[in-house]
């Protein structure tokens, strides 16, 4: 039988048994073409069924016997041709009986063969001769299948080594993903192991790097209090219980989180670093400049030992590390400064030795190097002689830079601003200064960023007590960065605020000129957000009480920031709240008080804190309301508050009885409330039968008394309680 197939499609004729012929026509047309001959193939199934599939477009077959042909067309189908309709049109008759006579002469040929075999020693030799053979086709199918077999194991176990190498790569990049998270205070030890436990879970084995990210992972979770230096010792003894040797890096680890501790104050000593080397060494891990630079980073926040100063400490270590054959490198020398500038035994000149024996064991200094000795600088000042002496340091480190041809960086300036806003702080310095820093950026093309407009605006915001600067002064930095194409954020617009606050401390600005800061943000942009309205009230209330006359403020200007904030949907904050109680206070009218109680009435509980029911009630008493001021400590507590010293001196002041002075100190030895020196105050005034209310309590509110307040804040120095 011959078939031929012409057309696009495949097509398959199978008989019974599962006998099966497959042609392709690729080159042959659609639509019932002949077929070129070689596209012709021959098929000899047993004739019973015939079934013709397509796969594709419209295809012709022809099935063609002895005298005839049969043509099948299919259309993406199957169709099936029986037996008995194949014989008929191609010409074979009875194709059953056929194959029954055929089948039984084959089976009587096949008996008389095996009965004449069987009695010849020739056929037991060929049986013997055919068992052999059999048998080594047997032993070399058994040795193909088994090398087939160890090939299917190595190929397996490759493919399964490739995994685990690839699971590994995956469970460390999730380790490095927690690192990241911890670095933001979002993960811990906690959050490292359980990437750790996953991968044991499956099969994976943590490795040095593993191990390595997972140390980092506690070191940065440090910064946020979330991890202990025992805690890193402990991911120690587990890598050697894994079978896996701690390296410099997880070591590093150790001594970066030993830092971090020690920063925030945990008992951490420079011995216990040492611990670290020592640990290193006992089981032979290479130690480099990188482990002795963390060792440093230590020894910046740790303990150290008695008798030893923090720089000491740092260049004993210094010389430990050229004792061990390890060359001193940048970063190296760089963790020596940073020692150098948390010793308060250190000075300037002691940053600049060690400037000096870099240039002595050929290490270039790097612009961090520079920021470094700025850093100390700033460290140095303590008051306005010292802060003039460190500005003219300072210009010396910048011209040491200078004379080493290092690029220009905004780091160095950020740092050399710094020196000038702690000198401005004591006085020292003003905006002038400043300026001069940015002309010279602006000169050798180093754009600002933000730390240099926060740095150029705390100059500025310093200086004002001294009236070296002025909230022009901050507005000018603020114009200059948006003209370089900074957006500047509003901690920067808090700074210009503040500096306004200054200069109303000092009589010299209005409620108006804080309304225009507001008012130019939202003209570029900029929505005030509740910091910011939190300083614009506190802003206007400290005007009002330092201004002579109401043409610098008063309760009307407090309602036009509140209407601002409506517009700005800023809801009252605590802060808010109490700074334009105290505007009201400030203004000493009764229409204040009456709009100051109208705002807290209305005001939710959540806002209403001790602070508020505190300057609420003064308010109250300075505006004659006595009889609403005695009911605010019994408010405080139906709102859930517990009255502390300030809201029972608050109430003391309203009280016209010396009798109402002692009820209220029972009530605060009840309560378990200490009494401080306006208690005390109150209650010698009661012991002479005088109430607060019939006697003048002076108040130290003066303006110089503020604007010393307010130095000695911008100085970071501890408030003294003056009342």
């Amino acid at each position: 039988v011959v078939v031929g197939w012409a057309g696009c499609g495949e097509a398959f004729v199978t008989a019974p048994g599962g006998l099966r012929q497959a042609w392709s026509a690729r080159g042959g047309s659609v639509g019932g073409s002949t077929c070129p001959a070689s596209h012709l193939a021959a098929a000899r199934p047993q004739l019973a069924s015939w079934r013709v599939r397509s796969r594709g477009a419209t295809s012709v077959g022809v099935v063609m016997g002895d005298t005839g042909e049969k043509q099948v067309g299919v259309q993406g189908g199957e169709e099936e041709v029986g037996g008995a309709q194949v014989a008929n049109d191609v010409g074979i008759v009875d194709p059953d009986n056929l194959m029954q006579d055929a089948v039984a002469r084959a089976l009587k040929k096949a008996d008389s063969m095996l009965d004449e075999l069987s009695n010849s020693e020739a056929s037991k030799a060929r049986r013997e001769g055919r068992q052999q053979i059999e048998t080594l086709k047997n032993k070399k199918k058994k040795q193909e299948e088994d090398g087939q077999k160890a090939e299917q194991e190595v190929k397996a176990a490759k493919q399964a080594k490739i995994q685990r190498a690839e699971a590994s790569d995956v469970y460390t990049a999730a380790m490095r993903s927690c690192a990241a998270s911890a670095a933001k205070g979002l993960a811990g030890k906690a959050e490292g192991l359980a990437v750790l436990k996953e991968m044991e879970a499956i099969g994976v084995t943590p490795n040095q790097a593993t191990f390595a990210v997972l140390m980092d992972v506690l070191a940065k979770a440090a910064s946020f209090g979330k991890s202990k230096p025992r805690e890193g010792w402990d991911i120690l003894r587990l890598m050697e219980q894994r079978g896996v040797v701690p390296d410099a890096a997880a070591l590093s680890s150790q001594l970066s989180l030993m830092a971090r501790c020690a920063a925030k104050g945990a008992d951490v000593s420079l011995q216990d670093g040492l611990k670290v080397i020592s640990f290193a060494e006992e089981r032979g891990v290479e130690i480099d400049a990188f482990l002795f630079s963390s060792l440093l980073a230590l020894c910046a926040h740790a303990k150290i030992p008695a008798g030893k100063t923090r720089l000491q400490a740092a260049l004993a270590i210094l010389k430990q590390l050229s004792d061990a054959g390890i060359r001193r490198d940048t970063v190296v020398y760089n963790n020596v400064l940073t020692v150098c500038g948390k010793c308060t035994q250190s000075t300037v000149a002691d940053a600049l030795e060690i400037l000096e024996d870099m240039d002595k064991n050929k290490i270039e200094a790097s612009a961090y190097t520079f920021s470094i000795l700025l850093s100390q600088c700033a460290n140095s000042i303590y008051d306005a002689q010292s802060g003039a002496e460190l500005v003219e340091d300072a210009e010396e480190v910048m011209t040491l830079m200078r004379g080493r041809n290092l690029p220009p960086s905004v780091a160095v300036y950020n740092s050399w601003l710094k020196v000038l806003s702690k000198a401005a702080a004591y006085g020292a310095v003003g905006a002038k200064e400043a300026s001069v820093v940015l002309a010279e950026m602006e000169d050798l093309g180093v754009r600002m960023n933000v730390v240099t407009l926060s740095s150029w605006l705390s100059v500025i915001g310093n200086a004002v007590l001294s009236e070296k600067a002025t909230g022009a002064d901050a507005k000018v930095a603020i114009v200059k960065a948006r003209e370089e194409g900074l957006a500047p954020p509003p901690e920067c617009y808090n700074l210009w605020i503040d500096a306004v606050g200054r200069e109303a401390l000092m009589g010299n600005s209005t409620v108006k000129d804080v309304i225009g800061i507001v008012e130019y943000m939202r003209s570029v942009g900029q929505a005030p957000g509740t910091s910011t309205y939190n300083r614009v009230m506190s802003v206007a209330a400290r005007a009002v009480a330092a201004a002579k006359s109401r043409k610098r403020g008063s309760i009307t200007d407090g309602k036009a920031i509140l209407a601002l904030m409506a517009e700005d949907e800023v809801p009252l904050s605590p802060v808010s709240l109490s700074a334009f109680i105290q505007l009201a206070r400030a203004d000493g009218s009764k229409d204040a008080a009456t709009e100051a109680w109208k705002v807290f009435d209305a005001a939710p509980p959540s806002v209403r804190n001790e602070h508020v029911f505190t300057v609420m009630t003064t308010a109250l008493v300075k505006a004659g309301q006595k009889n609403t001021a005695k009911t605010m400590l019994d408010l405080a507590k139906v709102q859930g508050l517990l009255p502390n010293t300030f809201m029972f001196n608050a109430a003391m002041g309203a009280a016209e009885e010396s009798a109402d002075v002692d009820a209220l100190w029972e009530q605060m030895q009840a309560s378990g409330v200490r009494a401080d020196a306006v208690t005390n105050r109150y209650l010698r005034l009661a012991k002479k039968n005088m109430a607060p209310t019939r006697v003048r309590v002076p108040q130290a509110t003066s303006k110089r008394r503020n604007i010393s307040r307010e130095k000695r804040r911008i100085k970071g120095e501890p408030p003294l309680d003056d009342r």
